[in-house]
């Protein structure tokens, strides 16, 4: 799909004042798209949740955006394993008791891709 291109204060003073309103309908998607394929590779990944021995890569700033409790968690920063180091590895959250490993799968998938499918047997 091609971008739009509109006026922003109508046209005709569009015209006297040269301004345009930009908008790229695909944006969104290739946004979260990229984002995506970033934490897959683990590509400016600032944060590592951990549930048993299993470490979950992310960003906080998306995790944030789609969980209060993330938000809360990374704002304190009390529940951290250890704090960033100077080798460049990210803070470590354990989160056991809080979400099981499943759980934390979706929760990431969703805020990478705004789509959640659980199977039927796991929702009551």
């Amino acid at each position: 799909m091609r971008p739009r291109i509109e006026s922003s204060i109508g046209d005709d003073a569009m015209e006297s004042l040269g301004y345009l309103k930009f908008t790229d309908e695909s944006m969104k998607s290739n946004f979260l798209q990229s984002l995506s394929t970033m934490r897959r590779h683990r590509l400016f990944c600032d944060v590592i949740l951990l549930v048993g021995n299993t470490e979950i890569h992310a960003h906080r700033n998306v995790l944030a955006c789609v969980s209060p409790h993330l938000m809360e968690l990374f704002s304190s920063d009390v529940d951290t394993v250890n704090g960033a180091t100077a080798d460049g590895k990210a803070p470590c959250y354990r989160l056991n008791g809080h979400i099981t490993l499943t759980g934390l799968r979706f929760l990431v998938e969703y805020a990478y891709t705004g789509s959640l499918e659980v199977p039927g047997d796991m929702v009551s």
